[in-house]
């Protein structure tokens, strides 16, 4: 990231609603870098706005987890929800809210919130690759729409998150009153993993609340962060490269108190030439490139044939559930069609991703 940042910019392309927090974490980590819209009266209205937004989500996230505990289900309260607990009121606006659950509950959690009124998108599951899987949305229509999705690892599964170890993270979660509601978080240096992991999931758009949230969560547990075992996990998960981006990245915007020996050894890091082309795939600046490039990266990193075949056979043949909604369409006797427009729809993606990292590569060989 260049050291001439303008947050203005930043702010135009993520939105206003991240005002206030950018206003707040700048106002203490980098006073240097000119702050937009520094008026005081717009920051208090958003503030607002999102107080009571936010105070919508929790109060659904209250009779959600109640319903969980009364099933026997232990949750973990991921990303927005969890900083709630770190922000001052009204800084951090989310749309959903993300709840990490044990593999074996998911298919409980999901009758568990349709019960509430959630429909879901179950039919996903398709029989031998639900491992290629890790998150369920579930959505609440009403006078305000709520999505709450359930992740059974740090999405999204590939490239990436599956490598890290999941026992692990309950294992070492924590209890935290969050908004009032009594719930399970994760550690923080397990929490700065899986922010690192989202921010470069978002590296294109919608990167900045993760970046903030680096920053505050660096801030809030400054000189309580075990740094050691931070980063020996993440030698260990074999997920040096997202981790050192998204420090950098959050480093050079907001100057968290990270340590440099830190950024030093992970800067020292030296990746085969399979993680540069997987992180390369992944850290690409065109948005169509980006979106096959996740596909080939995803299918790059799955261990084995079988796997990978079935990763395959999930992109071209979803359920016709998954068809009929993204087409948008009441008529599932035209679901042949859908099928056919998909494959299209797939292969010209296939196609031009190929020949786009293809021309890429020829243009940078010197």
């Amino acid at each position: 990231m260049p050291s001439n940042l303008d947050v203005g910019e930043i702010l135009e392309q993520e939105g206003e609603r991240y005002l206030p927090l950018v206003h707040h974490i700048l106002k203490r980590s980098n006073p240097v870098l000119p702050i937009p819209g520094e008026d005081r009266g717009r920051i208090r209205e958003l503030r607002l706005m999102i107080v009571r937004r936010n105070a919508l989500l929790f109060d659904e996230l209250g009779k959600v987890t109640k319903a969980f505990n009364d099933a026997g289900i232990e949750v973990i309260l991921l990303k927005g929800a969890m900083m709630e607990g770190i922000y001052p009121a009204g800084l951090r606006p989310f749309t959903d809210i993300d709840l990490l659950v044990r593999g074996q509950k998911v298919a409980e959690a999901l009758k568990v919130l349709a019960a509430l009124g959630y429909s879901t998108d179950a039919p996903q599951f398709l029989p031998g690759v639900g491992d290629l899987r890790c998150e369920g949305h579930c959505v609440k229509n009403g006078s305000v729409c709520i999505q709450m999705d359930l992740h059974w690892a740090l999405s999204p599964l590939y490239p990436y998150s599956y490598r890290v170890e999941v026992e692990g993270l309950w294992q070492r979660a924590k209890r935290a009153n969050v908004a009032g509601i009594d719930a399970l978080v994760l550690s923080p240096e397990d929490s700065l993993l899986h922010l690192c992991l989202h921010l470069l999931h978002h590296c294109q758009d919608g990167w900045l609340a993760s970046c903030c949230d680096i920053a505050e969560l660096a801030n809030h547990y400054e000189g309580r962060i075990d740094w050691e075992a931070f980063i020996s996990r993440t030698f260990e998960f074999k997920v040096c490269l997202p981790v050192r981006y998204s420090l950098q990245k959050s480093f050079e915007l907001f100057h968290p108190p990270i340590p440099i020996w830190l950024l030093d050894e992970l800067g020292a890091y030296d990746p085969d030439k399979a993680e540069r082309r997987i992180f390369a795939l992944l850290d690409e600046p065109d948005d169509e490139l980006l979106q096959g490039g996740r596909y080939f990266a995803r299918l790059m990193a799955i261990p084995g044939t079988t796997r990978k075949l079935r990763y395959i056979r999930s992109l071209l043949f979803p359920s016709p559930d998954i068809l009929v909604n993204r087409y948008h369409s009441a008529y599932p006797k035209f679901l042949p069609l859908y099928y056919l427009l998909h494959l299209n729809e797939a292969f010209l993606m296939a196609l031009k991703t190929l020949i786009g990292f293809a021309f890429r590569g020829k243009k940078s060989t010197p």
